[in-house]
């Protein structure tokens, strides 16, 4: 029931700007801002349910890195750098660095290559709509978060993570295409097509999931590539360490003793 849900959350909000865009007019630039909004949204939203879990479930792995983010800070002699031990605080960190790098990126695309803005009521209404989906969405996946384990977890968040690099590299390609064939509109279809798949994708996430060996064909092929190596056995120690690093991310880290009397 909730992956159905979750589909229809991804139909309706990518429809609303595919609707937008398709029958009623809206230019480029509104779509692309709704699109923005949308993300930033999204991202502050895994933030939320990594802050919930790590609150009602206290596993270990919310107490580590998980995205390898590290802090570079100057000493007298030398530059120290060290890790962030908070799979909340990376995650978040990393949402608001590529939303600014976003807003940086599509303001030149907007005024410098469509030299165009966004309508300002399509603009608020059609952004209303896709945060009020978004929240539904995040409504009801919470009650999920307190049995919901954190492989699961890191996976929903790691496809939130890549979604975000994803547009990112669609509004590249976008400009690309659009600068090509000299028809601005045409940056929506990269966009569009990149953003349902890795929506859609992101809907069956939760869904368990079954390891498997790499397929035959394909270790054949990197085997013949690469001689020297065995791809089976490489894959097998990596999937190996991966259980081990699951295994300890599960346990449940003790409650903090108060020292209050």
């Amino acid at each position: 029931m909730i992956l159905l849900f979750r589909m229809l959350v991804v139909l309706a909000v990518n429809g609303i700007v595919i609707y937008g865009v398709g029958w009623k007019e809206w230019n480029g630039a509104t779509a692309l801002a709704i699109y923005w909004i949308e993300t930033i949204v999204g991202g502050l939203l895994h933030a939320a349910s990594i802050w919930f879990h790590r609150r009602w479930t206290r596993k270990a792995g919310h107490f580590r890195s998980q995205l390898g983010m590290t802090i570079v800070s100057e000493g007298n002699d030398s530059e120290k750098v060290s890790t962030i031990n908070s799979f909340f605080a990376e995650y978040l960190t990393l949402i608001f660095v590529f939303s600014l790098g976003h807003a940086v990126f599509l303001a030149a695309f907007l005024f410098m290559i469509l030299k165009d803005q966004p309508d300002p009521i399509l603009l608020r209404n059609g952004a209303l709509a896709v945060v009020l989906i978004q929240l539904a969405g995040f409504l009801a996946d919470l009650p999920t978060l307190r049995t919901m384990p954190f492989v699961t977890l890191k996976r929903i968040a790691g496809l939130g993570a890549g979604r975000v690099l994803l547009i990112q590299f669609a509004i590249i390609g976008g400009m690309g295409l659009a600068a090509l064939t000299n028809r601005p509109e045409n940056f929506l279809i990269p966009f569009a097509v990149l953003k349902l798949l890795a929506d859609v994708a992101s809907a069956f996430v939760g869904v368990p999931q079954q390891k498997t060996a790499a397929p035959g064909c394909l270790i054949g092929v990197i085997n013949f590539i690469w001689p020297k190596n065995d791809f089976e056995q490489h894959m097998a120690a990596a999937a190996a360490k991966r259980a081990i690093e699951d295994a300890a991310d599960e346990r449940v880290m003790p409650e903090k003793k108060s020292t209050k009397r």
